[in-house]
């Protein structure tokens, strides 16, 4: 990922245009795969691997203003690399981390997927706090973890019954969907319906689909808060 792909400044109505020169800068600047058309994240993602059989985790900063983002911003991030590993990656759950502000920006962003083709989940971390460097960290898990009963069968041979077994939890956990609404979006939601925030406080907004629920955001006190203050179903 080139350290110009994000060396420009950012604000509530400039998004439109950050998108477009993010492509613009991906493609004159962007490292890309041999065939010119998918965006290569060589230095963050393994390299040779058909089915995930080791965790991994990578890490790089980014140059830029830094500062607080909103959750579709980090996303077009996470997508463009997450799917360049596994094309059908689906997003289950995301979260910001750190500070958040009334404009639905904040100093960082998590998302989590499953990764169908690779027999995995994915994680990915952006944090932009203005006090530190812009960074983006991909951590992968295997579904059979290294050294565990469905690792061992993969060894043997067994890899039909290690399939249908990650089959059953893809279906276990519901996807998000990839169109959701801007946190910027959500917030303003509330905003409308009377509903008071403190932001002072160390509020967490997040994106989930509870077991046996519907897709849903839900606002917290707290990341280790359980019960929600606030919640907006995603249609």
């Amino acid at each position: 990922m080139s350290k110009l792909q994000r060396g420009f400044a950012r604000s509530a109505n400039e998004r439109p245009q950050i998108l477009k020169m993010w492509s613009f800068f991906k493609k004159i600047f962007g490292r890309f795969s041999s065939g010119g058309e998918s965006y290569d994240s060589s230095a963050l993602l393994p390299q040779g691997v058909d089915k995930l059989r080791r965790e991994h985790q990578a890490s790089e900063e980014l140059e830029g203003p830094g500062g607080p983002i909103t959750a579709r911003e980090a996303f077009e991030l996470a997508e463009e690399i997450i799917k360049s590993f596994d094309p059908e990656a689906r997003l289950t759950k995301l979260q910001s981390k750190g500070k958040l502000d009334p404009t639905g920006r904040a100093e960082g962003w998590a998302f989590e997927f499953l990764l169908p083709t690779r027999w995995g989940q994915g994680q990915f971390l952006f944090a932009c706090s203005k006090e530190a460097a812009e960074t983006v960290t991909v951590k992968l898990k295997p579904f059979a973890a290294e050294g565990s009963a469905l690792d061992k069968m993969l060894e043997e041979g067994q890899a039909g019954f290690v399939e249908q077994q990650w089959k059953v939890e893809m279906e276990r956990q519901s996807p998000l969907s990839h169109d959701f609404q801007d946190s910027s979006d959500v917030l303003s939601a509330w905003q409308l319906q009377g509903k008071a925030v403190d932001y002072n406080l160390p509020v967490t907004l997040r994106a989930v689909v509870p077991p046996l629920g519907k897709p849903r955001w839900e606002l917290l006190e707290s990341a280790r808060s359980k019960k929600s203050l606030y919640t907006l179903p995603i249609e």
